[in-house]
């Protein structure tokens, strides 16, 4: 098993996006596999956490006003920014729900360990990955209630809770298994604890899929411009981040323009499942692929403007 989640883990670039196509054209595994959706982003949130040391993540970051910095950019700055944004454009009303909960929620988990192997501050990376994750209970139901127009089928209070319950259950589940494991362990295991966060990934992505075939086929210009927009606001939002904090040296630049492009909406999906908007479902659909694609394209830029930065946070 431990040698199969290795394998899993050395061949994880290419074997993501094969899920995310493997759940659109095999709808009856991505039907039977949508119960795990929440499942799913409980168990990464908790292996990500055991994979990394996180006292020596936060103890490494060599200065703290960019990561506060960026922490303010990304949860106070952002949400109210994407708002306007989305009423001068004039997009729907579920678009701009799904856009507006993008802007709230923290970095996409696997950014914490792409960051390592693309060269970047992966400790900067995970300590503001960390500290937008512990506020998202908060921020993401104030922005549901106060910055989108979509009745709420979820009490502000009842979200909260529900998201303080999956992401603190994630947190405590990963203390758990780093003291039953022992650092020896830890070390031992690292690689097939990747392999199991590529193989929860590859659970979420096909579970994702489910019944998002039918709904690009009903509209399919629409699908195709979610698709355009997802990298547009992935690749647009790591420019302007980097460009901001420029002042801070290349690393840190880049390293939070990385960790705040990709935001991880899956916990709110999650948690309201149907009482989500149509186009929410599918516009996190689509933000999978520049999430799941982008790593590969990426990582020599960041190689050649950065060279190798080797970082041993994770063990």
């Amino acid at each position: 098993m431990i040698r199969a989640l290795t394998a899993l883990a050395r061949h994880g670039t290419l074997i993501l996006p094969a899920g995310l196509i493997l759940g659109l054209v095999w709808q009856d595994l991505a039907h039977l596999m949508r119960p795990l959706l929440a499942p799913s982003i409980f168990c990464m949130l908790a292996t990500i956490l055991t994979r990394v040391d996180v006292g020596a993540a936060m103890g490494r970051v060599r200065r703290p006003l960019p990561l506060i910095l960026g922490v303010t950019w990304a949860v106070i700055v952002m949400p109210p920014a994407v708002t306007l944004l989305t009423a001068w454009i004039g997009v729907g009303t579920g678009l701009a729900f799904a856009l507006i909960v993008y802007a709230a929620s923290p970095p996409n988990f696997a950014a914490a360990g792409i960051s390592y192997l693309m060269g970047l501050d992966g400790a900067l990376c995970l300590a503001v990955i960390l500290v937008t994750v512990v506020a998202h209970p908060l921020i993401a139901p104030l922005a549901v209630e106060f910055l989108t127009h979509t009745p709420a089928a979820v009490s502000t209070a009842d979200l909260a809770m529900l998201l303080a319950l999956l992401v603190g259950g994630g947190l405590a589940a990963a203390v758990i298994a780093r003291r039953l494991l022992g650092p020896e362990r830890q070390k031992r295991l690292g690689p097939a604890l990747d392999g199991l966060n590529v193989f929860i990934m590859l659970v979420f992505a096909i579970a994702l899929m489910d019944g998002i075939p039918a709904m690009a086929a009903a509209r399919p210009h629409y699908t195709l411009m979610l698709i355009g927009l997802c990298y547009a606001l992935h690749l647009g939002l790591n420019l302007t981040t980097a460009l901001i904090f420029a002042a801070f040296g290349r690393p840190a630049a880049l390293s939070l323009g990385y960790a705040l492009a990709g935001r991880n909406i899956a916990i709110v999906m999650a948690v309201l499942g149907s009482a989500a908007p149509a186009d929410a479902w599918l516009f996190f659909a689509m933000l999978q692929f520049p999430i799941y694609s982008l790593p590969m394209l990426l990582k020599p830029i960041y190689r050649r403007l950065l060279g190798d930065a080797p970082d041993p946070v994770i063990r």
